[in-house]
């Protein structure tokens, strides 16, 4: 059995390996090589993830369901506000997702208009 770490250590130790191979030593691709080269506990993850500063806290997922007539109308809504995916396979693509998240941090405010 391999050598425990702790997940200070674990994160000095991937990181000097990083810089010794000239590859970037961001907090992302220091939790991603951790990940890949070693096994390590849930718990010990989302420690590396906070020390890193990387671990989403306070947030929650929620499901949706609309019709397809809904979702055709976000979308294009998101076309219209210009509201991009940042990162994932559609980055740069009209996002949807981006586009409630800027509605709910104040980029995009609405007016309701009643009939």
């Amino acid at each position: 059995m391999g050598k425990t770490y702790e997940p200070e250590e674990l994160i000095e130790l991937v990181t000097s390996k990083l810089d010794k191979s000239g590859l970037p030593a961001n907090p992302k691709s220091i939790y991603a090589f951790i990940r890949s080269a070693y096994k390590i506990s849930a718990a010990d993850r989302l420690k590396i993830r906070q020390l890193l500063g990387i671990a989403r806290v306070n947030t929650r997922r929620e499901s949706l369901p609309l019709t397809n007539e809904e979702w055709a109308e976000l979308e294009r809504l998101a076309i219209e506000f210009n509201t991009k995916a940042g990162a994932g396979t559609s980055a740069g693509k009209p996002s949807w997702r981006t586009l409630v998240k800027d509605i709910a941090n104040g980029k995009i405010y609405l007016i309701r208009v009643f009939d």
